[in-house]
């Protein structure tokens, strides 16, 4: 939305990414175990934990390939997916669509508001940045915030505290408060 309205003409003051990873991030180690490498390429590419049990993680992605084939075949009866199917389609398909996006570079500042906790050093690289690094002609501000992306909570309010302390600041700057 930010590239759209830049390039209509229009003056975005503020582009806040909430602990959200640039395409193909985080990036798996080579060298990460293969049980790890096969559940990424045919399960999700959300990442997961080192010391998740490779049988739990089989019994997983035995889950997943059930419920794309269970959906295209209703897909090809013509019937409507149940609620259920339809949220784990959107998502399978939303997954796939990041895996291919290219972020093209943003000609303003973007505020990355990053939870601390982040995928494990174990399994991926490392980047503080979560993929973002040189997306942000203008730069890339960083604010930490408690808590790991997957266990919002708590931490949750945090976050809106800090969002909101940035919106207001950037109203300010624009002279609307």
């Amino acid at each position: 939305m930010a590239q759209q309205l830049t390039r209509a003409g229009q003056r975005v003051a503020f582009l806040g990414l909430l602990d959200t990873h640039a395409s193909r991030y985080p990036r798996m180690h080579a060298r990460a175990p293969l049980r790890f490498q096969i559940f990424r390429r045919f399960g999700t590419g959300l990442s997961q934990s080192p010391d998740r049990p490779a049988g739990d993680m089989s019994l997983h992605l035995i889950r997943i390939w059930c419920a794309r084939i269970y959906i295209r075949l209703w897909q090809l009866s013509g019937r409507a997916l149940t609620r259920r199917a339809g949220v784990f389609h959107f998502l399978d398909v939303a997954l796939k669509a990041q895996r291919r996006y290219r972020s093209p570079p943003y000609p303003g500042k973007i505020t990355l508001f990053r939870h601390m906790q982040q995928p494990s050093t174990a399994l991926y690289d490392s980047d503080p940045l979560l993929g973002w690094g040189g997306v942000a002609q203008r730069g890339l501000d960083v604010v930490d915030v408690p808590g790991a992306h997957s266990k919002e909570g708590q931490d949750s309010l945090e976050m809106c505290h800090r969002v909101r302390e940035r919106i207001r600041a950037a109203q300010g700057a624009m002279g609307l408060t």
